[in-house]
């Protein structure tokens, strides 16, 4: 009787990595897939790119002895929960020339600019957008949509950007203004006018607020009958380890942003009054989206 001769040593691992190669022959013929890979690796790269920038420059600073633009936690009061409230403006105003340039990166990374789009989506009629910052949304703006459209913030250099920006990009659109003011005080300055909006709109405004709660609330008086009010806000998570987390970063967060991503903003849209069309919750629940109405007797 003859023995039966042992497969040769590797020829299963050889017979695996066929099948393997062909395997990956057949995704590579599928357009889906090329297209997802290709996604898959620029986000790699970028992601790579930026903190291996951000390594450089701190090297280089360490190295000649320059101070660093970056903040540390050294330099921030040691203190964990929700900063204190108070006006920001002075922040903003000074990061109004670079803050689309330090933002760019966090939000493309994040798909926060997928939020912006849809935000406005749900823009139309005589809109207000209020902490317009440097003008964010503008990309995403529908002028098919929007009968006219009034831009407020606080810090005139984040107005003036945004400016420039809009009438860069829709040079003759007409019926738009520009308003430096702050949230809290939206009643006094539509006093005189009477103005009132089909939607109000905000992103990330909430927590730079020095008053969130009565900002929407002057958000709800100046609606029109049918109005909404459509928010992209961040702030606590839903998980308690990342709240954790963000309390320990807020005050830093605040100091450098003027921010304070650790609001409880379900909580802060719950004591409006208002109701709640449309919610979602995104990045571990930390970003919110609502679509809000005013409630009907």
């Amino acid at each position: 009787m003859m023995a039966t001769r042992p497969p040769p040593k590797g020829g299963i691992g050889l017979n695996r990595l066929d099948r393997m190669k062909g395997h990956l022959e057949k995704l590579n013929q599928d357009p889906k897939f090329k297209r997802r890979a290709a996604s898959v690796l620029i986000v790699f790269y970028l992601v790579t790119a930026y903190f291996g920038i951000r390594y450089l420059r701190d090297t280089k600073h360490k190295a000649t002895g320059e101070p660093s633009p970056y903040k540390s936690l050294d330099d921030v009061e040691d203190v964990v929960g929700i900063p204190s409230a108070r006006d920001t403006t002075e922040i903003y105003d000074s990061l109004a020339q670079d803050y689309d340039k330090k933002i760019r990166m966090e939000e493309f990374l994040s798909t926060i600019w997928l939020k912006r789009r849809r935000v406005m989506k749900n823009v139309s009629g005589d809109v207000l957008e209020v902490a317009c910052g440097t003008g964010r949304n503008i990309p995403y703006f529908r002028p098919d949509n929007v009968s006219s459209i009034t831009f407020l913030d606080p810090s005139l250099p984040m107005l003036q950007v945004a400016k420039e920006k809009f009438e860069d990009k829709y040079p003759k659109y007409e019926k738009v203004q520009f308003v430096k003011g702050r949230a809290e005080d939206l009643i006094d300055i539509t006093s005189n006018s009477g103005q009132k909006f089909d939607t109000i709109y905000e992103s990330f405004g909430l927590c730079s607020h020095e008053d969130p709660e009565k900002a929407l609330k002057n958000f709800t008086q100046l609606l029109r009958p049918g109005g909404k009010i459509v928010l992209l806000e961040h702030g606590r998570s839903d998980k308690e380890s990342l709240n954790e987390r963000l309390d320990k970063r807020a005050a830093a967060r605040f100091k450098e942003w003027g921010c304070r991503w650790n609001l409880d903003i379900d909580q802060i849209v719950q004591n409006s009054g208002l109701e709640i069309i449309d919610q979602k919750r995104y990045h571990f629940g930390t970003t919110y989206f609502y679509i809000l109405k005013q409630k009907t007797n």
